[in-house]
């Protein structure tokens, strides 16, 4: 048998009865589509959670208080005299309500140092940061000067800040815009720490704790170089343990918690691989449905060419010819249903941006294009084994006799 011979009759067999052979490859179709675009989506946001994190500052170290008060100046000044560490800042948040003119926002207010400008690698689009002299002087976020009021703020406007302290009285102070920062992907994690610094208003750490009437905060510091961060992070916690009392033979708990940005992306990296696994296990499901439509089709098809296959071994075709003629279709189906498949998928993710979803831009992985393709011939090839085999056996008399 000629080799191409196969091809030409799956085409024509496929060509000749549209309708069906689209709705035999529907369940291919969904599965490839829904592979591709949950691929897409999963490592769109692994992309932005990285860039995120890494935008937080290099080689970044947080020091997160488990209990109220736990971390103070003399913990702050222990961590700043840690070798390797290159610079460290206090990080206290708290919901505050923010009046611009006429207009009153709930805003995030975090107190820091200058510090923080280094650790928390910002950069401002105008002014300048805070300075150790600076009491009521207040650093925007992008997204705080340009989209939560409904006019600009620039520096130097007034902006008035009102918090509420543990005993229910509030304190209420004006401030000085001094600064804006850039449009920033940085986004800090770490429980309450984690806020995004586009929405974030600085002012100074001493300032917000004199309003709140309350001592404590996180600390954030930076490492001078990513090959130290494991060493200067181990010296932060024996100087930590060693200023709190901590005793590490009774197995005492620390009252603060100490992350890398290491630890972060691990964290990343797990949370999208059980969410992409839970989705393309569903996926997985569809890709059964599918094979099973094409095994039932291929069955359906060899019993209408029975006299077909008949005459091809009355004419000297062999089992094995029969064999890859129907395997080469239910292959062609399977792989047209996946290429159908990848740029439903595809199309999907080009939308989305478009369209404006509340997810990160779609990145789709080149080899999971090839991979969806892979996987649809495969079933398709795997799902025809049995109609290819059982055409293969007929004898051609009863074959040339069926009506």
């Amino acid at each position: 048998m000629d080799p191409i011979e196969p091809f030409i009759t799956a085409f024509e067999s496929i060509r000749s009865s549209k309708a069906r052979s689209f709705l035999t490859t529907l369940g291919i179709l969904i599965a490839v589509a829904a592979v591709i675009a949950n691929v897409s989506i999963g490592t769109g946001f692994q992309v932005y959670w990285e860039e995120a994190v890494t935008g937080m500052g290099s080689n970044l170290i947080m020091i997160i208080p488990q209990e109220a008060g736990a971390l103070n100046d003399r913990e702050l000044d222990a961590v700043r005299a840690t070798p390797g560490v290159v610079e460290a800042s206090p990080l206290q948040n708290d919901n505050a309500r923010v009046r611009f003119m006429s207009e009153t926002k709930r805003l995030m207010v975090s107190g820091v140092t200058k510090e923080y400008q280094q650790v928390g690698n910002l950069e401002l689009e105008e002014g300048d940061f805070l300075s150790d002299q600076d009491t009521f002087a207040a650093v925007l976020g992008y997204d705080v000067a340009h989209d939560k009021f409904s006019r600009n703020i620039s520096v130097r406007s007034p902006i008035e800040i009102t918090v509420k302290r543990s005993n229910g009285e509030e304190c209420t102070e004006t401030f000085i815009v001094k600064g804006i920062i850039k449009h920033s992907r940085a986004l800090p994690l770490g429980m309450q720490y984690s806020f995004h610094p586009d929405e974030l208003i600085f002012i100074p750490e001493s300032t917000l704790s004199e309003m709140l009437d309350e001592k404590g905060y996180a600390i954030f510091a930076s490492a001078e170089s990513m090959d130290k961060v494991e060493g200067v992070t181990e010296e932060i916690e024996d100087r930590l343990d060693r200023l709190l009392g901590v005793m590490k033979i009774s197995r005492m708990e620390p009252p603060y918690t100490i992350m890398k940005q290491k630890e972060i992306l691990e964290m990343i990296q797990k949370s999208t691989g059980f969410l992409s696994s839970m989705l393309l296990a569903i996926a997985l499901v569809s890709l059964v449905v599918g094979s099973i439509g094409i095994m039932n089709i291929m069955l359906v098809t060899v019993t209408e060419r029975t006299r077909e296959i008949g005459l091809m071994k009355a004419v000297g075709a062999t089992k094995f010819d029969v064999l890859i003629t129907f395997l080469v279709e239910s292959g062609m189906l399977g792989l047209v249903g996946g290429a159908f498949g990848v740029a439903l998928g595809v199309g999907f993710c080009k939308i989305i941006p478009i369209i404006n979803l509340p997810l990160p831009p779609p990145v789709t992985p080149i080899e999971w294009v090839f991979i969806g393709l892979g996987v649809a011939l495969a079933v398709g090839i795997v799902s025809g084994i049995y109609p290819a085999y059982k055409a293969a056996r007929m004898r051609p008399l009863e074959a040339l006799r069926y009506e």
